[in-house]
């Protein structure tokens, strides 16, 4: 299964476990849901809640809480989706795991790591959004192992979910951070630059710069753009309007061919970026952009009469005095006249 199918799975199973959106079993489809009563065992009441989903799933949570069975049904839960997470049908299990989550039962760690090693993507899908959604100590320790063992069975590469990125952020993980940095290279999804932010803000803004220069020049100057991800570039520039990369940064440069880039989101703002260092570093990036080809300075101040203002006319300006192709040169005369 590809990433993108994968990521699509994560989706649904996230709305499913928060609440958002719910689903029966089809086989329960012609049937009317019990009636819960507090005369009905623990099993029965979790059961059903499992086979029939939305509001009688609500109402067993209810009901469980009212009858102070938490445990008890935390317990009953880590038994059953443990010994039938593989055959289960879907929506059941996802039921399961959602009302697992609203138990708080303490073994979850344990649960986590069984559907981490499942053979059933599902499964491996759940623990992870277990794993984000009930942090503790216990739980970003086993995350912690369950990262180094695959590691080194060189299989990390399956576990590069979103919500795995979601799960060591929320977990604090920070000394897995290079993790989620490759997770982002190779998944190219907003949630690992996410969990980069969380975890290490500043060092985030420096190899952000490494992700964006991933997109070659003829790439960005098409309107669709597949060697990054859109909305992970938007979530980048956002960060590193907060936290500022050095501008000798060895990789700056790609900013200006993000501001000329056909995709107006991209381009307003690596252009907002790129003026949150003017007027200070004027003579530092006119020079960077000054030794860019001909076409990427006249494209550049092309760009600027659509956002033109006092900085970027400075900025405009100390690139006259730097740049020596005539072509640039009348096309700054021509915006700044």
């Amino acid at each position: 299964m590809n990433f993108s199918v994968r990521a699509i799975l994560g989706m649904l199973c996230w709305q499913l476990l928060t609440g958002c959106v719910s689903l029966n079993q089809s086989k329960q489809d012609d049937l009317e849901p019990p009636e819960l009563t507090s005369e009905m065992s623990l099993s029965e009441i979790v059961e059903a809640g499992l086979d029939f989903g939305d509001k009688t799933l609500q109402k067993s949570k209810k009901l469980i809480e009212k009858r102070n069975q938490r445990v008890a049904a935390g317990a009953y839960l880590h038994k059953v989706i443990i010994e039938s997470q593989l055959k289960m049908p879907a929506t059941k299990l996802i039921n399961a795991m959602n009302l697992y989550q609203f138990t708080a039962y303490e073994k979850a760690p344990q649960l986590f790591y069984i559907l981490s090693q499942s053979d059933r993507n599902l499964s491996q899908q759940l623990a992870w959004h277990l794993a984000a959604s009930m942090p503790s100590t216990a739980m970003g320790q086993q995350v912690e192992r369950t990262l180094s063992q695959a590691i080194a069975n060189n299989e990390i590469q399956q576990m590069y979910l979103p919500k795995m990125a979601s799960a060591v952020a929320n977990n604090n993980l920070i000394q897995s951070y290079t993790v989620v940095r490759q997770g982002l290279f190779d998944s190219n999804h907003v949630d690992f630059a996410r969990a980069m932010i969380t975890l290490d803000p500043r060092q985030a803004s420096h190899d952000f710069l490494d992700y964006l220069a991933k997109a070659p020049v003829s790439e960005l100057r098409q309107l669709s753009v597949k060697s990054v991800d859109v909305f992970a570039c938007m979530e980048i520039f956002k960060h590193l309007l907060s936290f500022p990369v050095d501008a000798a940064h060895p990789r700056f440069d790609h900013l200006f061919l993000y501001s000329i880039s056909r995709n107006n989101a991209l381009s307003d703002m690596a252009r907002k970026v790129l003026v949150s260092f003017f007027p200070s570093q004027n003579n530092h990036l006119a020079l960077m952009l000054a030794r860019m080809p001909n076409w990427v300075q006249v494209a550049f101040v092309e760009g600027a009469r659509r956002q033109l203002n006092p900085q970027i006319s400075l900025f405009l300006r100390e690139l006259k005095k730097t740049t020596s192709q005539r072509e640039v040169l009348e096309e700054i005369d021509h915006v700044i006249r």
